[in-house]
C-alpha cells in the first residue's frame, strides 16, 4: 500500500517538479518533515515546516493546491484534511 501511495504521489509531483528523478526522494522527505497536527472539530490540520529547498517548497505548495482542488484531502472517516507549509 505504501508503495502504491508513493507512486500515485510521484505521478502528481512529476507534473510540477522540474527534476523528475528527485520526486520519490522528495515525497519521502516530506513524510518525515517536522510539523504540527491539530484536530479542530471535523478538520485535521497538518502544518509542516517549510522545506529547505525553495524549488521543492514551491513544488509542494503546488501539489497541495492540486490535491485540494481535486478533493483528495478527505479522510476515510469523512473528516477534512487541511495541510500546508509554515511560512
Amino acid at each position: 500500500m505504501n508503495y502504491n501511495c508513493e507512486k500515485w504521489l510521484q505521478l502528481i509531483f512529476c507534473q510540477f517538479h522540474p527534476k523528475v528523478d528527485e520526486t520519490l526522494s522528495l515525497i519521502r522527505h516530506i513524510l518525515t518533515q517536522p510539523g504540527r497536527i491539530r484536530q479542530r472539530s471535523r478538520i485535521l490540520e497538518v502544518e509542516l515546516e517549510r522545506l529547505d529547498s525553495g524549488v521543492q517548497g514551491d513544488t509542494l505548495d503546488e501539489v497541495l493546491e492540486k490535491l485540494r482542488k481535486d478533493n483528495h484531502l478527505n479522510l476515510p472517516d469523512g473528516r477534512k484534511l487541511v495541510i500546508w507549509q509554515a511560512l
